[in-house]
């Protein structure tokens, strides 16, 4: 009905401005007929686009409509020559300006509210080795399209999945790449009564199978059609008045689908969207609930969209300093780096847009902030550290492992020894998973670890940390150390070149290997079979394990 009473306003608009002219008063009075018959339809061409296009009538004049509107009565001023195409000319680019950062730069630089200054390895618990997102989302895609190409029947003909609609996702406590089957045309959509689900990859573990979750009949999708269309279908629900966000399907714990769909509207004339919260849509019936932000339930991860976050810090680089300087002296300006934000999960699986922020050039690889905005309430803190950006993390693993073909993708930030780390998933040309690597953020000159496995890496990882001078025994308090104090029975070196590290077993400990570099203690190079020595370590599940403190009391006392 809505539809109805803004197209025939339209209409009414459009008739007014042929009456206040004079070749459109001649017009009405000598074919009233015709003109009511051309306001007719107009109205229902009217009604259709607007069904068609679902516009959102967020801010002046219905959003978009209004404007559409406006230029249509400023054609038939201009067609009858008459001054009041003048005013119209001017009042669209007017609210436009006067809306613009010219006169709002406060209100837009601050359009990602407040945010606290924290320490990061005080905020960042250490990593849980058994949690770590290894699978990047190039190689969750290919796993997930041999799994639909593996199914029964049609579903691969009829139906697609997308590198935009694969997200990862927290489900039970562990990490999924979930990706959603929708219609690949509209014969698939007219021929089915839905999409028969979703594929599930697991995010931690190559080796645990992916899931095709079926038996579902999805009917409200983005890509179905007329009243099943998502989009139309909360359009006309209610929520013509907000703008609506890319739609994302999250699984609930009991790995039932939703869609998830963040609406918001602008602030200051066409512009400053916030999010006001977000609906909640069940694939198959269309039953809908709008929940403001700030009481969304726990077991959705995104709320926030990413375009929107990094909108928001790019403002606040740009106008922290008033629009003049943005324009003019461009001092101090910073800006989100790279072309996207991190998306991964804090401390209790709290799921975060992570931004690098750098200085305002674009060539610039050195990273001055880290922005944490949680996804689901939109409250932002910053951490003032340095270091490598995204695209200078992912250079330097490419450097270490490009000749065999392989690149790097995906990092995530993790707390490993109390120095912030970029897990980095390392991959063939063909998307398949083969190594993972570990770079520090902060100490940019260290080389890269990478090795087939997390724990393999790790190892290495802590024999550069201990060369470069971390103390890893008491950096993190959450990692848990074994010391133990036994007598040597066998002692080799196992590598050698800028470093040299020892292999060595003791007596209460059999199988088990451990390894220590010269750069952590010189005395490893006098210990032999059959000294006394103490040393801690970080228990796990191998059989190597790299020693984080050494202390071989005969030696030391020499």
């Amino acid at each position: 009905m809505s539809v109805i009473i803004i197209s025939l306003s339209v209409s009414l608009l459009v008739v007014l401005c042929f009456a206040v002219t004079e070749r459109g008063r001649e017009l009405l009075t000598n074919a009233p007929v015709l003109a009511g018959a051309a306001a007719l339809l107009h109205t229902f061409l009217w009604a259709g686009m607007m069904f068609l296009a679902t516009p959102a009538l967020t801010g002046p004049f219905w959003g978009i409509t209004g404007v559409v509107a406006f230029i249509e009565c400023l054609a038939v001023f201009a067609l009858c020559v008459h001054p009041l195409v003048l005013l119209l000319i001017l009042i669209l680019p007017g609210i436009a300006v006067a809306n613009s950062a010219m006169f709002h730069a406060r209100s837009y630089a601050t359009m990602i509210g407040p945010m606290e200054a924290r320490t990061w390895t005080q905020d960042t618990q250490g990593a849980d080795p058994n949690h770590i997102r290894l699978i990047p989302l190039e190689t969750a895609m290919q796993i997930a399209r041999q799994q639909l190409s593996a199914g029964t029947g049609s579903i691969g003909s009829q139906f697609e999945i997308n590198d935009g609609d694969m997200h990862s996702q927290s489900i039970n406590g562990r990490l999924w790449w979930v990706v959603p089957l929708d219609f690949n045309s509209f014969s698939s959509w007219s021929a089915t009564n839905g999409s028969p689900g979703y594929v599930m990859v697991d995010a931690e573990d190559r080796s645990v199978p992916a899931r095709f979750m079926r038996g579902f009949h999805m009917r409200y999708t983005p890509s179905a059609f007329f009243n099943t269309n998502l989009q139309r279908h909360l359009w006309s629900r209610g929520f013509r008045s907000y703008d609506q966000a890319e739609p994302i399907l999250e699984i609930d714990d009991h790995e039932r689908p939703w869609w998830v769909v963040a609406v918001t509207r602008p602030t200051m004339g066409w512009a400053g969207d916030r999010v006001q919260g977000a609906v909640i849509v069940d694939p198959e019936t269309g039953a809908m609930q709008f929940y403001r932000l700030g009481h969304i339930p726990a077991w959705i991860d995104r709320v926030m969209p990413e375009s929107l976050v990094r909108k928001y810090l790019a403002e606040r680089g740009e106008y922290s300093s008033g629009w003049w300087n943005s324009v003019w002296a461009e001092l101090n300006q910073t800006h989100p780096s790279g072309t996207e934000s991190l998306f991964q999960f804090g401390v209790n699986h709290e799921p975060y847009w992570v931004t690098q922020i750098s200085s305002g050039s674009d060539t610039n690889t050195t990273m001055l902030e880290l922005v944490y905005t949680h996804a689901r309430t939109g409250v932002s803190h910053v951490y003032r550290v340095q270091g490598g950006t995204e695209q200078a993390i992912l250079d330097r693993v490419n450097s270490a492992v490009t000749f065999m073909h392989f690149h790097g993708t995906n990092p995530v930030f993790y707390n490993i020894h109390g120095t912030m780390t970029a897990v980095v998933p390392i991959v063939s040309e063909s998307h398949a998973f083969q190594e993972v690597g570990l770079v520090s953020v902060v100490h940019t000159g260290m080389p890269v670890a990478h090795a087939a496995t997390f724990p393999l890496a790790l190892r290495q990882y802590e024999q550069l940390l201990a060369q470069n001078g971390t103390d890893i025994t008491h950096a993190d308090e959450s990692i848990r150390q074994e010391r133990v104090s036994a007598s040597v029975t066998r002692i080799g070196v196992v590598s050698s070149g800028q470093e040299v590290v020892y292999a060595f077993e003791v007596q209460g400990h059999p199988g088990v290997v451990f390894t220590v570099s010269t750069a952590l203690t010189p005395f490893i190079a006098l210990t032999q079979a059959g000294d006394q020595v103490e040393f801690e370590y970080t228990p796990g599940q191998e059989r190597t394990f790299t020693v984080s403190r050494f202390s071989n009391t005969p030696a030391e006392a020499h």
